[in-house]
């Protein structure tokens, strides 16, 4: 009804009062009036639509999940033993502390406590109202990532086969860190970057997962071995734990970390092939001895890598002592010093990095002047013949015509070593 119709009405009923004594007639026609409207709104069309709408994009509080996974301030209360993990699921109703529950609260306590956003006023069309919240549109899986396991929980209504497969596959392979809505979603991912769990995720074969047959093969040997339903206040819930692997250096090499850096980038070698050489020469062991008196961590013998690195390294006559061979530092300074006198000086003259790399280590456990005799009558002459030679030909004369089956082995040792630790400080 117009505002003119209204007023015109309410004209007609003042008149009637005063000139025939209907009196009476003014209520039945005012009600008559506001009837007919059906809300005092009505006046002002615009108005209740302003209403509705502010209620529906009017901010909400949102509601803390089970368990926040990619925000670190949350993770100081995040429960550390597998015991504490599940003890929210396992405790009566009752017992629970408010606080607690809220901030451990699922998917149906976010229907719960989420504002309704229904509205009837006919003055708002359907398609601007929100639909109904229900938990085949609101649930989603939980991950939650500790030091070593992963724990994924699944409402049961979302816990299908097709739906957990996917959720593992998509978290094995991911190159980011996956949020847990993400697990879900259809999405392509990058397999050509490295994925974010790489090689702390081993497969049933102790294998890194980098292949979407591999993460397959892996989701499915988990459901069957690591699933499990629990039952709570909430609901019904799948479990399953996935072990995470410690993936890094060595506590041992760790504690050798700062010498090894500062020394590498002192003589410009690769941190990976000292890491390396130490591993297959002494296992890390400060004081070991060989039988040819090679001394401490990088196996140093003090008339011949020791001699040489005090007279072209360190300006000194002489040799080092048994007690700076088995001092650490000095141990690693003098091996790594050697490496570089090898790599830069000695065999400088050989151009491709793959061959000298090759050389180097096994002049290094063999000596330089039987590995140079494989190539020529001077060192000369070899390294002018390793320049044409390929880099597997060189290999293939190392690996099978050296001398020493000791030095034999020891390249490809020390080869396979390198490779792991350059992984292993990448990743770090």
């Amino acid at each position: 009804m117009t505002r003119l119709a209204y007023h015109s009405l309410l004209a007609f009923g003042l008149l009637m009062l005063f000139v025939g004594g209907a009196a009476s007639s003014l209520p039945k026609a005012m009600s008559t009036l506001f009837a007919s409207s059906g809300h005092e709104d009505s006046l002002y069309p615009d108005r209740a639509v302003v209403h509705a709408q502010l209620s529906i994009d009017a901010p909400r509080t949102p509601i803390a999940p089970r368990a926040v996974v990619d925000d670190p301030n949350t993770s100081a209360s995040m429960p550390t033993t597998k015991a504490e993990r599940l003890s929210d699921r396992t405790s009566p109703p009752e017992t629970a502390n408010s606080a607690d529950l809220n901030s451990v609260s699922t998917t149906s306590a976010v229907n719960k406590q989420r504002p309704s956003t229904q509205t009837t006023d006919p003055h708002v069309s359907k398609s601007t109202q929100e639909p109904r919240s229900t938990p085949s549109n609101m649930a989603s899986p939980v991950l939650i990532e500790y030091q070593d396991e992963l724990v994924l929980e699944f409402p049961k209504s979302l816990a299908t086969n097709q739906h957990l497969k996917r959720a593992l596959s998509r978290l094995f392979l991911s190159p980011r860190r996956l949020t847990d809505r993400a697990l879900l979603r259809n999405e392509r991912l990058d397999l050509t970057q490295r994925p974010y769990y790489f090689r702390r995720i081993l497969d049933h074969r102790g294998q890194a997962i980098r292949y979407p047959a591999q993460a397959y093969a892996y989701a499915e040997q988990l459901l069957k071995q690591n699933a499990k339903t629990v039952t709570d206040a909430e609901g019904q819930f799948l479990l399953l734990s996935i072990p995470l692997t410690d993936y890094g250096l060595s506590e041992q090499a760790k504690s050798y970390q700062a010498w090894v850096e500062e020394y590498a980038r002192q003589f410009k070698v690769p941190a990976s092939l000292v890491y390396a050489v130490m591993e297959t020469e002494s296992s890390f062991n400060p004081l070991a001895v060989s039988r040819s008196n090679a001394i401490g961590l990088m196996q140093i013998k003090p008339g011949a890598a020791g001699r040489d690195v005090y007279q072209y390294i360190d300006a000194r006559t002489g040799q080092p002592t048994l007690k700076e061979l088995f001092d650490s530092k000095n141990n690693i300074r003098m091996g790594t010093a050697y490496l570089g006198l090898l790599k830069h000086d000695y065999l400088g003259g050989i151009e491709d990095e793959k061959i000298k790399q090759m050389v180097t280590i096994s002049s290094y456990n063999g000596g330089m002047r039987t590995v140079l005799g494989l190539f020529g009558d001077t060192p000369k002459q070899a390294i002018e013949q390793l320049n044409r030679l390929s880099p597997q030909r060189v290999y293939r004369t190392l690996r099978y015509q050296h001398q020493s089956d000791e030095t034999r082995r020891y390249l490809d040792k020390v080869l396979q070593a390198e490779v792991r630790y350059r992984d292993l400080l990448q990743t770090a």
